[in-house]
């Protein structure tokens, strides 16, 4: 873990109201695994006073990362409006990030909302296109409407098949990103060991697990949560777990 004063390379509205930010921190970068994030803080100003933590969206192991961010209150405000050449204030790698072993054939990547933000840097890995064996990798992506329907592009371009669903039916199928998964796991499997990894709102993630259990489907949830510190001294990030030998992502 470290503590780095990052500079801003890119700061861009891929969609309306979601950000991608650009930083520079090879430091940060060379320890980063899919599924981890870094506490953050833009400009020189202690209000509002606590870091915000992000996932982490994209790795690049010689230069930084991205993040991919939705802009809610005064925090994400601001960050909004930093250029190239500012600095930002970075925390991290933290947290537990996604696993997965050489034997893993397919990988079912579910992602809802801007929890589709730390999928992106986990499909490269899976597909090959960062540091990792080349296996096939399905997305499946939801959210309430078409607005909210990240990445699309950049998945695709790494080679993996993707699948939408929206609340509102704006986009792909009408109804929830699940049912998409439910559906494609009720089909005859091929014989390659399967594993799912998923990111999103509580409520999705429960109904992701409650699938991967029903399909005997072993499965990965990457949780978020309010923090105020990232490393666990506060207990703002603690969410209950069933039964033992549970890892939790944070």
């Amino acid at each position: 873990m470290y503590q780095v004063k990052s500079r801003v390379i890119k700061n861009e509205e891929v969609a309306e109201g979601y950000f991608r930010l650009s930083l520079e921190c090879p430091e940060v970068a060379e320890k980063a695994g899919p599924g981890q994030f870094v506490m953050l803080r833009v400009g020189n100003s202690y209000d509002p006073l606590l870091r915000r933590p992000f996932s982490i969206h994209r790795i690049n192991k010689w230069s930084g990362i991205e993040i991919l961010y939705k802009v809610i209150g005064k925090g994400t405000g601001m960050m909004a409006h930093i250029k190239a050449g500012e600095g930002a204030s970075v925390i991290g790698s933290l947290g537990n990030g996604f696993s997965f072993t050489e034997e893993l054939g397919e990988a079912l990547v579910v992602g809802g909302g801007i929890g589709a933000a730390p999928l992106l840097a986990l499909a490269e890995k899976l597909t090959g296109k960062g540091i990792g064996e080349e296996r096939k990798v399905i997305v499946f992506l939801g959210g309430k409407s078409k607005e909210d329907i990240l990445c699309v592009e950049e998945f695709k371009e790494i080679g993996a098949e993707v699948q939408i669903a929206t609340d509102d039916g704006s986009l792909g199928h009408k109804g929830f990103v699940t049912e998409l998964l439910e559906r494609y796991l009720g089909q005859p499997q091929g014989t390659a060991p399967t594993r799912i990894f998923s990111c999103g709102p509580h409520l999705m993630s429960k109904r992701v697990a409650e699938i991967a259990k029903k399909y005997n489907t072993p499965c990965q949830v990457s949780l978020e949560a309010h923090m105020a510190c990232g490393v666990g001294a506060c207990l703002g990030c603690v969410i209950k777990v069933k039964g033992s030998g549970v890892r939790g992502q944070f």
